[in-house]
């Protein structure tokens, strides 16, 4: 569509791919990275988990890509089949270390990308103001409902956390921006939004949880009951 015309058969093509890809994974995925991660974990491999994880990330990104999926779909889905086997390792902090590496390099990428100029329109000024306002309602809105039954203090408590827009919509835009589908303009406000979502979030949720007090499980001493 962003290059003028539209063709049906490879939009119904591409969309039967990645649905089918969708539910093969959901299905299948993470009782295949179970069933593996035993043989995985006696590779005589430093970190074979983290190794494990990041080739099934990268790998799934390039079929997603094969498929003329954005690859993101592919490493969300690796997620979601690692999700189980990572319980008990300790390969989420192993990946927080990667991501912490190579944030750095997205941000900047996306940074370079940004034309600030765009800014000097008072109506994109206007329109990402906009757009950050119904960013910010609709996720309180959306989220806190369905949290409505653990009570009104809890569920604003998640629709506040689930304020932050990250790198996910980030991506988006920068997926449309190479297809030339959206213009410098809106790429800049999703940039503008995603960054002020994720800024307006934390002091509403250190007011939200002022009252509450945090237990670590380690500081909690045990006590023997007296017989």
């Amino acid at each position: 569509m962003a290059k003028g015309n539209v063709n049906y058969a490879e939009i119904l093509t591409t969309a039967g791919l990645a649905i089918g890809f969708t539910l093969i994974i959901i299905l299948i995925g993470a009782k295949t990275v179970n069933r593996i991660r035993p043989r995985v974990a006696k590779l005589k491999v430093a970190q074979s988990q983290l190794v494990f994880g990041l080739s099934l990330c990268l790998g799934l990104a390039l079929v997603a890509n094969f498929i003329q999926v954005a690859p993101i779909i592919g490493a969300f889905l690796a997620g979601m089949a690692l999700s189980e086997s990572a319980e008990g390792t300790d390969m989420p902090h192993q990946v927080e270390a990667v991501t912490e590496f190579l944030l750095p390099f997205f941000l900047t990428n996306i940074g370079m990308q940004l034309k600030l100029d765009a800014f000097l329109n008072k109506q994109t000024i206007i329109l990402a103001l906009i757009i950050t306002f119904l960013a910010v309602i609709s996720k309180i809105i959306g989220c806190g409902l369905a949290a409505a039954s653990m009570g009104r203090k809890k569920a604003l408590q998640i629709g506040v956390g689930m304020v932050p827009r990250g790198e996910v919509g980030i991506v988006v835009a920068q997926i449309g921006l190479t297809l030339h589908a959206v213009s410098d303009s809106v790429f800049g406000v999703v940039l503008f939004m995603a960054v002020a979502s994720t800024l307006i979030a934390p002091p509403f949720l250190v007011m939200l949880f002022k009252d509450e007090m945090r237990v670590d499980e380690e500081s909690i001493i045990p006590v023997t009951p007296i017989s």
